[in-house]
C-alpha cells in the first residue's frame, strides 16, 4: 500500500504498479473534498485522474451539490479487493479518525 497526501494527480504515474502480462493494474482508494462545502466522497477506482473528472463533471447524481471537488487523499493498491477494502475502513468511525489526521 502506498499512500500520498497532497501529491498531484501527475506524481500518482510513478506509484508501484502490478503487471500480468502486457496489462498493468493499479487500483486506488480515495478522498475528494468539496471546495465549496465541508463535504468529502470516499470512493475507489482504477482511474483515478479519470474518476475526479467524472466528480466534477456531475455525473455522480448524489453529489452534484457539492461540485466541485479537489483530491485530498489516495492510496494505491494491487488489488481491487484492497481498494475496497480501504475505503470500507475510511467510511468507518476508525477510518473517519484516521483520515481526519491526514486530512486537516
Amino acid at each position: 500500500m502506498n499512500t500520498s497526501n497532497g501529491l498531484k494527480l501527475n506524481q500518482i504515474l510513478n506509484q508501484k504498479v502490478r503487471c500480468v502480462g502486457s496489462q498493468v493494474y493499479m487500483f486506488f482508494a480515495y478522498v475528494v473534498r468539496s471546495i465549496s462545502t465541508n463535504y468529502f466522497y470516499k470512493g475507489h477506482c482504477q482511474n483515478l485522474k479519470e474518476r475526479l473528472k467524472q466528480h466534477n463533471s456531475g455525473m455522480t447524481e448524489s453529489i452534484r451539490k457539492y461540485i466541485p471537488f479537489e483530491l485530498a487523499y489516495f492510496e494505491t493498491f494491487e488489488t481491487r479487493g484492497e481498494a475496497i477494502a480501504r475505503e470500507k475502513y475510511f467510511k468507518s468511525a476508525a477510518g473517519r479518525r484516521f483520515l481526519k489526521s491526514k486530512i486537516n
